[in-house]
């Protein structure tokens, strides 16, 4: 028999996010539909559910703000504001990295500091290594997308498992399905979309399938991320900082969605692109990753290969576009486990319940 919850519901924690940049300008998109939900760790479903959030977002303008973000990679500089904004609230939700900095100033404060979505391989260096162990040990939670990523992080420096919290991840379904892609001509030849500006991606790989197994892509990505080789190779586009209504248009004219990756990759890279994929009702091709593996099925709602292997990238790619049936399985198959596995309300209760 299911149990009732007895008297009034526990009140919401005051919450402020730390990003790595300001969010003033996408937390307006969102708010505006023009961006998905799931932006900016679900700041804006959580506030349209009634907790008080706020952005730690002044260090980031200004001269000093431009100083601050090129000092990141070696130490985090508050200011007065923002440490101020940490002292109203409960908890400080510090999202795609690890600060001794931030952890210490959140102490001092008497404040719950949790670490979420670090999208990065375990760091290698001596000197990263004892600085995210001791940010890792001041927290009070690490919010995890994969259990795979959780087990890496634990066994690595040694910590307890209650202090990693899995939250998984989804994107917003309501924006991405106002843009369904229409059904693609099978052309022959296929046209493989690719997206990410993930150091993962090992787009080398997609260029070479382009260049001997008779394949077109089209690369979304940041240009320091590709070599000369896939530059210059002429079966393949190249495009940067496009705005949706030019991504979905790229969607609505490929075959198949395409996230290759390189090897012993032990974080979620690509994760978003996938489900991009799934949600737009495009077959999905991914390099075959530990992480990846938790949330999908090979051969059921996407495909997958080695890292590395062109030519079973390419043979992929050529039996989805041509072979109609299957192509339409992985995608029915694709929409469903977004929907029953990996909702976004699933997703946003989740990252509740791991900071309440």
């Amino acid at each position: 028999m299911e149990s009732k919850r007895i008297g009034p519901e526990p009140k919401k924690p005051r919450v402020v996010f730390d990003f790595v940049r300001s969010p003033r300008q996408r937390l307006d998109e969102v708010r505006h539909g023009r961006a998905p939900r799931e932006s900016l760790m679900a700041y804006v479903e959580l506030e349209s559910r009634g907790w008080q959030v706020k952005a730690s977002d002044d260090r980031w303008s200004g001269r000093l703000g431009e100083l601050r973000t090129r000092l990141m990679s070696y130490i985090e500089i508050p200011s007065v504001r923002m440490m101020t904004t940490w002292a109203s609230v409960d908890a400080v939700v510090v999202v795609t990295r690890f600060s001794v900095v931030l952890a210490l100033i959140a102490k001092l404060l008497g404040k719950r500091i949790y670490f979420a979505d670090a999208q990065f391989d375990l760091p290698k260096r001596l000197l990263s290594r004892w600085h995210t162990r001791l940010a890792l040990r001041m927290a009070d939670g690490v919010l995890c997308l994969s259990e795979h990523q959780a087990r890496s992080w634990r066994k690595s420096f040694n910590l307890p498992g209650e202090l990693f919290r899995l939250t998984g991840y989804s994107l917003d379904p309501v924006f991405f399905k106002q843009l369904q892609r229409p059904p693609v001509q099978t052309r022959g030849r296929p046209v493989m979309l690719s997206i990410g500006r993930d150091p993962g991606r090992d787009f080398t790989t997609l260029s070479k399938a382009c260049t001997d197994y008779d394949c077109e892509a089209r690369i979304v990505t940041l240009p320091y991320l590709l070599t000369p080789i896939v530059q210059q190779n002429p079966r393949v586009q190249v495009f940067s900082n496009v705005s949706y209504g030019k991504l979905f248009e790229l969607y609505a004219t490929s075959d198949v969605a395409v996230i290759p990756l390189v090897a012993d990759i032990e974080y979620m890279s690509g994760i978003r692109a996938v489900m991009e994929g799934l949600l737009l009702g495009i077959p999905v091709i991914a390099t075959r990753t530990p992480c990846l593996e938790e949330y999908f099925t090979d051969g059921v709602d996407i495909l997958m290969v080695e890292a590395g292997d062109a030519e079973a990238l390419a043979e992929a790619a050529w039996k989805v576009t041509n072979d109609r049936g299957f192509s339409d399985s992985l995608v029915k198959a694709g929409r469903r486990t977004m929907e029953e596995r990996w909702s976004f309300e699933g997703y946003v209760r989740a990252i509740e319940k791991a900071i309440r």
